[in-house]
């Protein structure tokens, strides 16, 4: 049967990723390509960006789904950077770097960014543009104040949760 001119085309018109999986994996291998993955902050400490890209509905007119980024700065702390940005002495604080042995100090974690929109390049455009600001903005602190807040929150829990703190 032909209808001629009447019929109409209601497909999509922009290209779609078939699953969220492969989404990541598309998005993931953009983010590597982009160098995007360790920022370096004022003190040498390294940043890494963590990402996650969600799929889900898009508006009922359209069959197209929406994406979602969240996008964070992670820092891990360790005893080494601890010394090595003068957080830490390791004549006078002796005690405490053997106390810290084997305990870890949960890492520093920044939101940056929350993103919506129809498609990854959307999305990435957006995403590109933060990069860019968070690498200008992570090179021009040290963060040592948060650093210092957090070892105290690890020391502060494991006295209050392992046998390992005695008084002498």
């Amino acid at each position: 049967m032909s209808h001629g001119s009447a019929l109409r085309d209601f497909g999509i018109r922009k290209p779609v990723v078939p699953s969220l999986a492969a989404a990541q994996a598309e998005f993931n291998l953009w983010l590597r390509e982009n160098t995007f993955e360790v920022l370096k902050d004022r003190s040498g400490g390294l940043w890494s960006v963590a990402v996650e890209l969600k799929q889900g509905p898009g508006p009922l007119a359209s069959r197209a789904p929406r994406y979602s980024l969240t996008f964070d700065l992670v820092h891990e702390i360790d005893v080494g950077e601890l010394c090595r940005t003068g957080i830490l002495n390791e004549e006078t604080d002796s005690r405490l770097l053997h106390f810290l042995q084997g305990l870890s100090v949960s890492p520093l974690k920044q939101r940056m960014g929350f993103w919506e929109g129809e498609s990854l390049g959307e999305i990435q455009a957006q995403f590109k543009e933060a990069c860019l600001k968070a690498g200008i903005y992570v090179s021009q602190h040290d963060f040592q104040t948060a650093k210092r807040r957090r070892l105290g929150e690890c020391l502060s829990q494991a006295s209050m949760f392992t046998s390992r703190v005695t008084k002498e």
